[in-house]
């Protein structure tokens, strides 16, 4: 029975040239990933960070024993000085441009994927995202591209299936070489298709397995959500193996979108009557503070700051260890600030306020130069 009109049989579908781009395309992403992370990971899990890493292993090691490393599945087991953190980034980053400029590329994702899968596992509240568990899937099955087996490519389309949203970088996977070359040149085509082809049989082996195993974890968290009981092992171990290792993950917009911005606003104060107030770099914050531009950078305080908004300081607890970080005057978490109204010594008292913020009209901008108009809900965490 022919194909249908339209949808390349899985054979053609494993195209050599789609197959390099993608792995180009993901290895941007980890350099992005990586190097975005590269200025704020001390401050946020370092040793004087928000929500320092080392004290959260040694936790996980006191209530789990030995089940914590697969909990929690990172090379920071071995060392998780604040060194060490920095260097995750900066080795990620070069093995990512390593992929980039199609050098080793199954050590370099591998690299890629281990490092990051570790960073994560160590970000807690920072690196709880969509984004970062799409990311360490996506990478996961990019290994298995340089295999040659065309059962990653029905992987993908099922990442992508999962996933709803139609995402540039796999939609990669929809083409053919025909669509591609003429984005490649023909120069560049030559070299990759001049390669020796590889060995099939293995990554075919690795790849069926990968298939097998995301259709039992698929159907084993369907029949969670729909009988919300737990399953019998092992399958429940499938699920939470894939879980850890971020392998297998369900994707999805917000049930809920918010229709109005709610704002936190930090402040301290030497003697509880004069308050001045912390400056995010990205969120807004001061009236008159220019809107600006963030991407590909990942600012996860900031955002972290949003979803605080969205709740209380007892349901993000993570909030008070920010503010104790603020009232010791940390370093590494004030150098995630743009301004810190105390640079000389930390503030005496601190305080948190809650604003409903708005853009300004046209007409209040032109006569005040500010951007945004808000207006005070009260006390978010009070003076103390």
């Amino acid at each position: 029975m022919a194909p249908f009109v339209g949808m390349p049989s899985m054979s053609t579908a494993n195209s050599p040239l789609v197959a390099w781009l993608f792995q180009r395309i993901i290895a941007l992403v980890y350099l992005a990933a990586f190097a975005s992370l590269y200025p704020q990971i001390v401050g946020l899990v370092g040793s004087d960070g928000i929500l320092p890493a080392a004290e959260y292993l040694d936790r996980l090691e006191n209530a789990l024993g030995g089940k914590a490393l697969w909990q929690v599945p990172t090379l920071f087991w071995f060392n998780c000085s604040d060194a060490a953190l920095e260097s995750a980034c900066l080795v990620g980053m070069a093995a990512s441009l390593l992929v980039l400029s199609d050098r080793f590329n199954r050590v370099g994702l591998l690299v890629c994927y281990a490092l990051y899968l570790s960073l994560v596992g160590i970000g807690q509240t920072f690196t709880a995202f969509q984004w970062d568990m799409f990311l360490l899937e996506s990478g996961f099955l990019a290994m298995f591209l340089a295999g040659g087996s065309p059962i990653v490519v029905w992987l993908y389309r099922f990442l992508l299936f999962r996933f709803m949203l139609l995402t540039i970088s796999l939609c990669v996977f929809l083409l053919q070489d025909s669509d591609v070359r003429p984005l490649l040149g023909g120069r560049l085509c030559r070299r990759i298709l001049g390669k020796p082809p590889p060995s099939g049989m293995p990554a075919r082996l690795g790849a069926g397995a990968v298939a097998l195993f995301s259709l039992l974890v698929c159907g084993t968290l369907l029949w969670i959500s729909n009988t919300h009981q737990r399953p019998f092992q092992p399958l429940y171990g499938l699920a939470q193996i894939a879980s850890a290792f971020g392998l297998v993950n369900g994707y999805g917009p917000f049930a809920v979108m918010t229709t109005e911005r709610r704002e936190i606003i930090v402040e301290g104060s030497d003697d509880g009557q004069t308050w001045r107030p912390y400056e995010f770099k990205y969120k807004p914050g001061e009236l008159t503070k220019p809107l600006g531009w963030n991407i590909p950078h990942q600012p996860r305080l900031d955002r972290q700051m949003w979803f605080a908004a969205l709740g209380s300081p007892r349901s993000n607890p993570w909030f008070l260890n920010f503010m104790g970080r603020l009232r010791e005057g940390s370093g590494p978490v004030l150098a995630l600030l743009q301004y810190n109204p105390f640079h000389d010594h930390p503030p005496k008292y601190l305080r948190a306020g809650f604003y409903r913020y708005r853009f300004s009209t046209r007409e209040e901008r032109a006569a005040s130069g500010e951007i945004w108009r808000r207006e005070p809900l009260g006390d978010y965490l009070p003076a103390y």
